[in-house]
């Protein structure tokens, strides 16, 4: 048997320490164990909008070792990569990221509050920004569960700021296996183009096994209403701890 194939079984076994994600925009709650790092991966796109139709989709790959340095900290240090029609794939950005859990990791306690705060440096043109996130999740006694995250993007200049809204629920299909589903949008505040709402609403499915966990889902622009917003935006993840 291939050695690849015996070490993948292995983590799949393993007990569980991932910091699972049943969302495919929201962060969630949960954080990475103290002490445990997860090499975590994102493959995502936007398609094209029906208002700007010379404006072609765009593709991102988004990588990141992912270590929790306390029971209430996490830290990310993220590479993205840009790819688009018709243009030569590029380094988009790193980001430092962090996210502060209000309380410790091992808490059972049904309402979880997550501060998210990060650097966005981009390298291919583009604005330094800061990302904010509130994030707040309660969970219920079946496993259900339901999270807002309200947040923003603000440009270091000042030129333009854009909050998020993400309304979420997910609940346990079977111990592994978790159905989520989104309402998300982005609401431009100051100097983004078409200074109109953009948003989405879409289903999600998580999976965990052992050390292992990956996320697909897609968040369909709701177009007919809003033209400046992209049809689709579709996002695979997944993420193992070393």
């Amino acid at each position: 048997m291939p050695r690849w194939l015996v070490l993948v079984g292995v983590l799949c076994w393993l007990p569980a320490e991932a910091g699972r994600r049943p969302y495919i925009w929201s962060f969630g709650t949960e954080t990475v164990p103290e002490g445990v790092v997860e090499l975590e991966q994102w493959m995502w796109a936007k398609s094209r909008t029906p208002a700007t139709p010379t404006v072609r989709s765009v593709n991102w790959v988004w990588w990141a070792p992912v270590s929790g340095v306390s029971q209430h900290v996490e830290v990310a240090v993220p590479l993205q990569l840009r790819a688009g029609a018709g243009r030569p794939t590029v380094l988009d950005s790193f980001e430092l990221d962090a996210r502060v859990r209000l309380k410790p990791r091992t808490s059972q306690d049904p309402f979880q509050m997550t501060f998210r705060g990060a650097w966005h440096q981009p390298t291919s043109g583009g604005e330094r920004r800061v990302d904010l996130n509130v994030i707040s999740s309660w969970t219920f006694d079946n496993g259900a569960q339901l999270l807002l995250d309200v947040g923003g993007l603000l440009a270091v200049s000042g030129a333009s700021a854009v909050g998020t809204v993400d309304l979420a629920g997910s609940m346990p299909l079977t111990d592994e296996l978790r159905l989520g589903a989104e309402l998300f949008a982005e609401l431009p505040v100051r100097g983004a183009a078409g200074e109109t709402p953009h948003p989405f609403v879409g289903p999600s499915l998580e999976w965990t096994r052992g050390r292992f966990w990956v996320t697909a889902g897609v968040l369909v622009g709701l177009t007919p209403l809003f033209p400046q917003t992209p049809h689709f935006m579709p996002r695979l993840m997944w993420a193992v701890v070393l």
